[in-house]
């Protein structure tokens, strides 16, 4: 994660450690140049819930945001789950939260064998 500075050369390790978070650089394919993104377009935030019964079935929820600048992925995600003895089933279901995303409607399905 070390960068170098504007003349290509390595910086000092403490002040690489401390510079290396706050912007990066990526190439912008509209303009055909490297630009800057702030930490703040860096940052994905997701958040989730699972509530179990029985130690049996499992209910999920959660959210998922990405800068519209690194992905513009936003969604809520549905699941549930069975387990018994060493076997397991899950599915979840996933609603986006813009039109004509390539994500909508997407729906996982898993099988689980826990030795």
């Amino acid at each position: 994660m070390a960068r170098n500075d504007s003349t290509g050369k390595a910086m000092p390790v403490v002040q690489a450690l401390f510079s290396s978070w706050d912007t990066y650089q990526r190439f912008d394919a509209l303009s055909s140049e490297y630009v800057d993104v702030p930490l703040s377009e860096q940052l994905m935030i997701g958040i989730g819930a699972e509530y179990w019964y029985d130690s049996m079935f499992a209910l999920r929820a959660g959210y998922f945001y990405e800068s519209p600048n690194n992905g513009d992925r936003q969604f809520l995600t549905f699941g549930a789950g069975i387990r018994y003895n060493i076997f397991g089933v899950d599915f979840s279901y996933l609603q986006t939260l813009k039109e004509n995303h390539p994500l909508a409607n997407t729906i996982r399905f898993s099988v689980l064998l826990n030795f």
